[in-house]
């Protein structure tokens, strides 16, 4: 195998896969997985491990080849993979105890040689880095977390750091060694090319052999056959470090890798087949990203559908005169009265002029105006809540549906306010403009008996829906008028269908604040197809 070249990297390896997988880094960084569909969390958790992958080994390896083997000593907790460690460097540098956990501060031992390369390294953000003579050049200690501590936190640093690793040594005992989590986590190290071996401690004198048989069967059925194992006899109650004579095996193994030639070949064979085994996770972090964004069209979609229904029902109550009639029933009571409209129309089918009412009816008709527009904001505002409370309901059959929190869409008050202030001002102008262009008798009386407001304020009435101002509006103003009532009906079933249909552009805005696109899993994919062309 020849060296690394200047730049620290294999010609067997190639210079221009530090590209790719720098490429990958950013794109693996940028993927999201907001929504709570399935498998979001698992595919949260891989992203996360194979960033600190990428941060902490492949990058860092490709960079710089030089670096030191990191062997990571691993296992659960109790396993003795601090006091393995102190007693590989004949010295206490990791604390070790019956206090579980006994490592929380996660320590690096390297030779003094190494250590400049070392603190080069994103690692050593992560790690105390000690130095002792006692390690080889060439290698790195790291006592890691227990794979299973009671701390999340030590957990997590665990998992990354074994990310980190060129060559896992496993620690596991003869209690422990069924479990299911260290099988777990071996076979998903070597799924990922990390080179491994490992070491059976407190095994005792009289089932040592059964165990160690067991042991190897278990590793054959995992794919592991060829898994360095070391068996490490249970010494009793024991404080301090391991005789020098049990440790020697594994401290001579180390320094054998420690070795230019065999140093490189493990962080090469591991290397490769960490590149190797990075399509599969990919592809299922892109598939993870399409279910993401197909996720998001179905919220979307359903969010549209419930919406669009939402206002179909509510136009449709609207033109039957069911929604906004009963809203201001008691405002056109009040005006009736005040205004004594009984007395309006004569004998001769025309507006009778009275001054003695006329200022009395337009004071009452300015009351009524206020009124009327506050019904129709209030109805807007049910209107939106019960749009809003149907589309909660429907999105809780959408997978995911529940991510879109529709109570947190902002109180739409201003915008109910403004937008019924805008019609008002709009059905004034379609009763101006009909005043104007209707010059009849019938129009005539109607305006020399009442005022403006008066006018606007009835036909206002009969475009609400109330049955006896439609009545009244017809017979003061003939029948002429009633298109002008219906145009203005119409203006505000439009400005509701707008409220409403504001709800579904929160929905949009909030689906996309989340970037997801089919582009982020197209260039995971394209990554993956860079990588099989490596081989």
């Amino acid at each position: 195998m020849g060296p690394a070249n200047q730049h620290g990297r294999h010609p067997s390896i190639g210079a221009s896969v530090y590209d790719i997988v720098k490429d990958l880094h950013a794109d693996v960084e940028s993927l999201t997985f907001p929504i709570p569909v399935e498998n979001a969390d698992e595919a949260r958790e891989q992203r996360s491990l194979l960033l600190a992958q990428l941060e902490d080994h492949l990058l860092p390896r490709l960079a710089e080849l030089s670096m030191p083997a990191v062997v990571v000593i691993a296992g659960s907790t109790g396993a003795g993979k601090s006091t393995l460690t102190n007693s590989i460097v004949g010295e206490e540098v990791s604390p070790a105890s019956l206090l579980r956990p006994t490592t929380v501060e996660p320590v690096l031992v390297v030779n003094p040689q190494d250590r400049d390369l070392m603190e080069q390294s994103t690692l050593a953000q992560s790690v105390k880095i000690t130095e002792h003579n006692a390690i080889p050049r060439g290698i790195a200690i790291l006592d890691a977390p227990d794979l299973d501590s009671v701390r999340d936190d030590n957990r997590a640093t665990a998992r990354r750091l074994l990310e980190s690793a060129d060559l896992w040594l496993f620690v596991t005992t003869a209690r422990r060694y069924g479990d299911a989590l260290p099988w777990k986590t071996l076979t998903s190290a070597t799924a990922r090319g990390t080179s491994v071996a490992m070491i059976l401690n407190r095994a005792p004198k009289d089932s040592l052999s059964t165990v160690r048989i067991d042991l190897l069967r278990r590793l054959a059925e995992h794919g592991m056959e060829k898994t360095p194992l070391f068996v490490i006899e249970d010494l009793g109650p024991h404080e301090g470090l391991l005789p020098e004579k049990i440790v020697k095996p594994v401290r001579t193994w180390l320094a054998t890798l420690s070795g230019a030639d065999q140093a490189r070949a493990v962080i090469v064979r591991t290397l490769r087949g960490a590149l190797e085994a990075l399509p599969p996770r990919l592809i299922e972090l892109a598939t993870a990203t399409d279910t993401q964004v197909a996720a998001t069209g179905q919220i979307n979609a359903h969010a549209k559908e419930t919406l669009m229904a939402s206002v179909a029902q509510i136009r449709e109550s609207i033109v039957e005169n069911e929604l906004l009639s009963g809203a201001g029933e008691a405002q056109w009571s009040l005006l009736e009265t005040a205004s004594r409209y009984d007395k309006l129309i004569g004998r001769n089918g025309y507006a009778k002029a009275s001054s003695t009412l006329r200022k009395r009816r337009s004071e009452a008709a300015e009351r009524a105006l206020a009124g009327f527009r506050q019904s129709a904001q209030a109805v807007g505002a049910d209107s939106i809540e019960a749009a809003r409370n149907e589309l909660t309901r429907a999105l809780k059959n959408v997978p995911g549906g529940q991510f879109v929190d529709v109570s947190e869409f902002p109180v739409r008050t201003l915008d109910v306010s403004a937008t019924v202030a805008t019609w008002q001002r709009e059905h004034s102008n379609l009763v101006e403009t009909f005043l104007k262009d209707h010059t009849s008798r019938q129009v005539a009386a109607a305006t020399r008996a009442l005022d403006t407001a008066s006018i606007q304020a009835i036909t206002m009435a009969a475009a609400l829906g109330i049955a006896p101002a439609q009545e009244l509006a017809r017979r003061l103003l003939g029948n002429e008028v009633q298109p002008v009532i219906e145009a203005s009906t119409a203006a505000l079933a439009d400005a509701y269908d707008q409220l409403i249909l504001g709800e579904y552009q929160h929905v949009c805005t909030s689906l996309d604040a989340l970037g997801l696109t089919d582009g982020a899993s197209a260039r995971i994919r394209v990554r993956v197809a860079e990588l099989r062309k490596l081989r």
